[in-house]
């Protein structure tokens, strides 16, 4: 998924730029969605789906993760990752903490 930022966050994001969508994320309490992208720093972050406008809506690969507090919609080597199970935060905990396959599994996923 292609989005296009209306609403500029500080320096991390501009507004009129493009960004990857990574994940989509539903609060279940709130309904409040939310685009995890690479921001303009570089780092794969949430912000407000609000503050953008989609322009490709396709999200190839995707799978769906569903708890207690909220669904997500991931590229399917992120939702399938054994670091999920292995991390305490998951695979986004271990992308945090420089773990090196967290890393490649990123860089794959942008790739394509």
């Amino acid at each position: 998924m292609i989005v296009k930022c209306n609403k500029a966050f500080r320096h991390q994001t501009s507004e009129g730029r493009m960004y990857k969508v990574i994940e989509v994320m539903i609060k279940k309490n709130s309904n409040a969605v939310s685009y995890r992208i690479i921001d303009n720093e570089g780092i794969p972050s949430i912000y407000d789906a609000s503050d953008f406008s989609v322009i490709v809506n396709d999200m190839r690969d995707a799978a769906i993760l569903i708890d207690d507090f909220q669904i997500v919609m991931s590229h399917r080597h992120i939702i399938n990752s054994e670091l999920n199970k292995k991390h305490t935060e998951g695979f986004w905990g271990a992308y945090f903490d420089d773990d090196y396959e967290a890393k490649r599994i990123l860089q794959e996923i942008l790739a394509e």
